[in-house]
């Protein structure tokens, strides 16, 4: 992660003006034709390099067509287990009430939406990552894990 200061037209930094942090950008991809999911090295308007090896220390020579592929971003949150969040993945969460006896579970899909990342409930609602529940794990994704789409959207 790289610091920089907020440096003003003149070129001087602003006093009381906290360093800006920003964040790398990281992405995955579903590549169609061969149906798994890679990390992602670098895009261009030519094409998506995938990571050829889990440890990403080889890139591949070839890019991947972009129509072939389904890009993905990092939500920049992870899960109950620590576990990154990225687009496509799919969340469950569940919670027993005691005082009502009942067990309450929900499958949600993550997208962005609005402006930021968040979940569509079975409805089509969305609800952005400020009300992500605690306890929410990584169960799959939208391209592995059909059956577990299917619990999010019927």
């Amino acid at each position: 992660m790289s610091t920089i200061n907020l440096i003003t037209p003149g070129g001087q930094g602003l006093p009381g003006v906290p360093l800006i942090q920003y964040k790398s950008l990281e992405f995955r991809v579903w590549h169609f034709p061969t149906s798994q999911m890679y990390a992602v090295a670098y895009f261009t308007t030519v094409g998506i390099y995938p990571y050829t090896n889990a440890e990403k220390q080889s890139i591949a020579v070839e890019p991947f067509e972009r129509k072939d592929c389904m890009l993905m971003q990092f939500s920049g949150v992870c899960d109950a287990k620590g576990v990154k969040i990225f687009e496509g993945n799919i969340l469950y969460w569940r919670h027993y009430d005691e005082r009502e006896n009942e067990l309450f579970e929900a499958w949600h899909e993550v997208t962005f939406g609005h402006g930021c990342f968040g979940t569509l409930s079975k409805n089509g609602d969305f609800d952005p990552f400020y009300v992500l529940n605690l306890g929410d794990v990584i169960v799959g994704n939208i391209f592995e894990n059909t059956s577990l789409t299917r619990r999010c959207r019927i």
